[in-house]
């Protein structure tokens, strides 16, 4: 058996990332979605993303948007009608296989 190169690592890895990529899609009916961005927007997105040991920038973003709707399900000053956000995050969170932001159940 021989050692892989670097270069054919990079590229294992690549294919192994868009296989377990398609799998999420197809799973989760994920449909693409485009952002413009300038490219110190994209750098910036990719750094934090790296950061914070997130795969890619779309998982961070996921991530981020999370984040926020739990906060706002949480702060009734940033919801007034903290209700329906709150059903909304937990019906969202139960379709999906991610942990709950900062360890907390919705």
């Amino acid at each position: 058996m021989t050692e892989e190169t670097a270069q054919e690592r990079r590229r294992r890895l690549a294919r192994e990332r868009k296989q377990r990529q398609r799998e999420r899609r197809q799973k989760f009916q994920a449909q693409e979605m485009r952002l413009e961005l300038y490219e110190k927007e994209r750098e910036l997105l990719t750094s934090m993303a790296e950061a914070r040991g997130f795969e890619d920038v779309a998982e961070y973003l996921y991530y981020l948007v999370k984040a926020d709707s739990e906060l706002m399900a949480c702060n009734p000053k940033l919801n007034p009608a903290g209700e329906c956000v709150t059903r909304h995050v937990r019906e969202f969170s139960a379709r999906c296989d991610t942990p709950a932001i900062n360890g907390a159940e919705t």
